[in-house]
């Protein structure tokens, strides 16, 4: 028996935003108040907030992206990276003293826990990515061994506590993920959050891992999914699409930034293996509701 439309129609809706627009907005406060931070910066949101695909059934951290501005310049690698950590360092520095000292630095991200009024967040602090300027275009070739990637793409990067390098396109990935759902009669993201929540309530009996199916990798996944599978009814547009994802040659599918490949074997790829156990789940979900 499929899962009703009824609670299909539950599971499409967009998730509260309250607690996660003042945590955003705190951040906001503590960063333009501060007198001592490095550099002129830009404050945004990303993740499914920024894309409107979180969900209801769970609140998730909010990330609040803090670039660094402007973009690279023509520097040696060392200074760069000195430069940018100057600059992090400055942000933890102001948001202690906003927050307190609960704020903790992760590897990659500073995290904020939430209260009453706003959610947990993850503050993520990068430069701008601009290929072709500075050591950007010497490690072009280091990043990304795809050929999908243009090589004229701007995203954003940050470095890790061992000075490793991480790329990401949020902007091309929003202006995608809005494409798309205009071109399937804004359905695309409806039937996100119902995959989404497909994938906590599968996360809530033990049929899969909390590791297997970052949402992410799903919002990619259904990123691929031809656009006359999706419609205003629910019901048939999952069959459809679980159907055609089942047996898709999967392998050369493209994140929703049109910039990497959905599933490889570097860490900012999906495993395959992982996505054909969700696949699996979601089936047998679908078929045993």
């Amino acid at each position: 028996m499929a899962i009703p439309e009824s609670q299909l129609v539950v599971w499409s809706k967009v998730g509260s935003d309250t607690r996660a627009s003042e945590a955003y907005q705190s951040v906001k406060r503590a960063l333009r108040s501060a007198e001592n931070i490095e550099h002129e910066h830009s404050i945004f949101l990303q993740g499914s907030y920024a894309n409107n695909t979180n969900i209801q059934r769970k609140e998730s951290d909010v990330d609040v992206v803090v670039r660094m501005d402007p973009g690279f310049r023509d520097a040696p690698f060392l200074d760069v990276v000195d430069e940018y950590r100057k600059f992090r360092g400055s942000v933890i520095a102001a948001l202690r003293r906003h927050f307190g000292g609960n704020v903790k630095d992760g590897n990659k991200a500073i995290k904020i826990p939430g209260n009453k009024k706003r959610c947990n967040a993850d503050v993520v602090v990068v430069r701008q990515f601009m290929p072709g300027m500075g050591f950007g275009f010497h490690l072009q070739h280091l990043i990304f061994h795809n050929p999908i990637y243009s090589g004229h793409t701007e995203g954003i990067c940050l470095f890790d506590a061992s000075g490793g390098l991480h790329v990401s396109f949020p902007d091309p990935h929003r202006k995608n993920c809005a494409k798309k759902h205009r071109a399937t009669g804004e359905s695309f993201k409806r039937v996100v959050r119902i995959f989404k929540n497909m994938k906590a309530h599968l996360e809530g009996e033990g049929a899969i891992g909390k590791n297997v199916a970052p949402s992410y990798f799903i919002e990619g996944l259904l990123y691929n999914a031809p656009d006359d599978l999706f419609s205003a009814d629910f019901g048939e547009s999952c069959e459809d699409i679980l159907d055609y994802l089942l047996t898709a040659h999967r392998f050369n599918f493209v994140c929703v930034n049109g910039q990497r490949r959905l599933f490889g074997d570097d860490s900012n790829a999906w495993s395959g293996a992982k996505c054909a156990q969700f696949l699996s789940a979601l089936e047998k979900l679908w078929r045993n509701w």
